[in-house]
């Protein structure tokens, strides 16, 4: 039965992701599950599906796909890409040309901040590529309605998005956020619930004006049932904002107005002028659980919360620990799904598990082992193991390696789990150490909790002239930095052979360093970020740093 829908003539015609989106919701579970017993034998024809549809495009001639007829083909013919093999490609689309990564011109380029702070990159979407994007949330979707049955779908939604469109290239083609695009796209479908905000507020220049707009509306609905988006920690900044202007959003709720903040866009206000109503029921409701608290909770005004799906791996998904305490304990955390404004990786399929299926019909993969070696495919992978991952998609990316290390924990039949364990470029290397920033940060974590200290915030600058890892840390109390910086570095220690012995047997690095951060610090990563990314919910702080922090901020 595995990859049926390929093998049918009349059934050629159309790509993969135009097939799956066609199916009834149960030929699209049973055939998908089928698939993942035989991961070789999808991958192979997802390969032959992107090279056939691409060899009379410009890259497609000059790597001859035409003459590919073997993964292994593949792998001599073309090599391994990053994005400055892309970028000139996507320059030159942007600009209107055609059939240059694959056929015909651009639907959309998706905007990417990244993580390292280097400027936007945008990304070319093909049609097909869209497409493919929408089978994953699919898949994601119909995961997340199994594990929640009796889901209230009368509810309303808070999505954590940006505005989907930006100006437009040159040649007129749409320019998005992932996430915006995502929910553009979500929203057409008989699936989606209701938005708890009007999305035209996303369009207000303001940051701070567009937040408090945000909570003003999503506030005046008592039944909020979920909340997704990337980072957790987005949502616990809005509950912060909503607590500290508290008094005004109830009144802008009482009045229907939107007096509480200014410099609102003349046409957002027109936009959102209509769906201003006085609820002076539910600013009422809103008083007694602030006369009853002495704040205002989420927990509080959305009672009835089900389902916060953010990322819950790596170093965003520390934020969760910030986030439970806010909702009901009813509530189900769930993976939002790992992915990147290039493509969507996996599928999570249980509630607070980081781990999803490889999301192997919608584009092909390769993975670097961690020790280096042949690139393997993914019904080769071993559990447990670290690999680097390299993607060829329907958008125009060939062997396009990620930059992400991702880790293998189970296996669905017999295609592997994975979730994100960091990026690649996140790794200290002093003196050829090559140790993980999320390693580091992981073990200072480990002795944290068990002296009882809550991390809130770290990151570690490598600095090459004193030949120190230097480890900012934000915590909820003040701690004992000396005993911690010991602490730390003897779990470090276990945890990683090679910093042993390129610290303590070989003597090339220092035993690192706790520095005390003030309370606050995250929060001001946090909005600087986002004032440089132009982006609330794309801000993903880095573990790992290039220059000292802000001085201002250390504890002295």
């Amino acid at each position: 039965m595995t990859g049926k829908f390929i093998e049918q003539p009349e059934l050629e015609k159309k790509s993969i992701p135009e097939e799956l989106l066609g199916m009834p919701d149960a030929d699209f579970m049973r055939l998908s599950m089928t698939g993942f017993s035989d991961p070789a034998e999808v991958q192979k024809k997802v390969l032959k599906q992107i090279l056939n549809t691409s060899q009379e495009t410009e890259i497609g001639k000059k790597y001859k796909f035409a003459g590919i007829n073997s993964v292994e083909d593949f792998q001599k013919q073309i090599p391994i890409s990053e994005w400055s093999d892309v970028e000139p490609y996507a320059e030159r689309m942007a600009d209107g040309e055609t059939d240059l990564l694959f056929p015909g011109m651009a639907k959309q380029f998706v905007l990417t901040s990244g993580t390292t702070g280097n400027s936007s990159k945008m990304v070319p979407e093909s049609e097909t590529g869209s497409l493919a994007k929408q089978v994953v949330s699919r898949f994601r979707r119909m995961q997340l309605l199994r594990n929640l049955p009796q889901f209230d779908k009368t509810g309303y939604v808070l999505p954590l998005s940006n505005v989907s469109m930006q100006p437009p290239t040159k040649a007129g083609i749409p320019v998005g956020f992932a996430s915006g695009i995502a929910l553009k796209n979500s929203m057409g479908e008989k699936q989606m619930i209701r938005m708890a905000f009007p999305m035209d507020v996303l369009l207000n220049k303001n940051t701070d004006t567009r937040d408090y707009l945000l909570l003003r509306f999503a506030l005046q609905k008592r039944n909020v049932v979920m909340v997704v988006g990337n980072n957790a920690g987005r949502f616990s900044q809005l509950a912060s904002i909503a607590s500290l202007r508290a008094a005004n959003i109830i009144n802008d709720i009482e009045n229907g107005t939107v007096q509480g903040v200014p410099e609102i866009d003349p046409l957002v206000l027109e936009i959102i002028n209509p769906q201003l109503a006085p609820d002076p029921e539910r600013a009422a409701e809103l008083r007694q659980i602030l006369e009853r608290t002495g704040d205002l909770q989420p927990k509080e005004y959305w009672p009835n919360m089900q389902l916060m799906a953010f990322w819950l791996s790596a170093s965003v998904g520390h934020y969760i620990k910030d986030v439970k305490p806010l909702v009901s304990e009813k509530a189900a955390f769930f993976d939002a799904g790992y992915g990147s404004s290039e493509v969507r990786i996996n599928i999570p399929t249980q509630p607070n598990n980081a781990a999803g299926i490889l999301s192997i019909y919608t584009s092909f993969y390769e993975f670097l082992p961690e020790s280096g070696g042949t690139p393997l495919l993914a019904h080769q992978l071993e559990e447990g193991k670290l690999y680097e991952l390299v993607v060829t998609t329907w958008s125009g990316l060939y062997r396009y390696n990620m930059k992400d290390m991702v880790k293998v924990e189970g296996f669905t039949g017999n295609t592997p789990n994975i979730v994100f364990a960091y990026k690649s470029g996140e790794t200290l290397n002093i003196a050829e150490e090559k140790v993980p920033a999320s390693l580091v940060a992981n073990s200072i974590r480990q002795v944290a909790g068990s002296m009882g200290v809550d991390v809130v915030q770290i990151q570690v600058f490598p600095n090459q002239e004193d030949r120190r890892y230097f480890c900012y840390l934000e915590a909820t109390s003040d701690f004992d930095s000396g005993k911690l910086s010991e602490l730390a570095h003897l779990q470090l220690s276990k945890n990683s052979f090679s910093f042993d012995v390129f610290c303590n047997q070989q003597k090339m690095i220092k035993p690192l360093q706790i520095v005390p951060m003030k309370t606050g610090w995250q929060q001001w990563l946090y909005a600087d970020r986002i004032q440089k990314a132009g982006s609330a919910t794309q801000v993903k702080l880095p573990v790992m740093v290039k220059e000292e922090a802000n001085s201002e901020w250390i504890k002295r």
